[in-house]
């Protein structure tokens, strides 16, 4: 059993992070709801979604948290990503396409620190199954 735990070990600490991801996420608009509400304009969707986007996050950053339910929760919140990948190219492509470039470029923000320190855990799990 605790052979087992191990070898998890990268797949908890992923979850782990994607929960502390929805649910950061969730409390950041929470205390900022017109950012929120911004946000969903920008997407060319209805204000009133602010509240329903909000408890998603929550509830799926606490199911990951908990680990409850990890697998219907996860496919969930990839469908809502895909959805918002989706919806913010539908939206807002000529801009995303003239950005592509920034993909490549370290910057020493919170965003690219945070995805590169995604992408070590990431990798570090394909090792451990490799």
């Amino acid at each position: 059993m605790i052979l087992a735990n191990i070898k998890k070990g990268p797949l908890v600490l992923l979850r782990l992070l994607m929960a502390l991801i929805f649910l950061s996420a969730a409390i950041f608009r929470i205390f900022n709801i017109e950012a929120a509400r911004s946000e969903l304009l920008e997407l060319s969707l209805p204000q009133i979604l602010v509240w329903p986007l909000i408890t998603l996050e929550l509830i799926g950053g606490l199911c990951l948290l908990l680990d409850y339910q990890s697998k219907k929760v996860a496919i969930i919140l990839s469908c809502f990503l895909f959805f918002a990948l989706i919806q913010a190219l539908f939206v807002n492509y000529q801009v995303i396409l003239k950005q592509l470039p920034e993909l490549f470029v370290f910057k020493a923000n919170a965003l690219d620190w945070f995805l590169h320190l995604v992408f070590i855990f990431i990798l570090l799990s394909l090792f451990r199954k490799l």
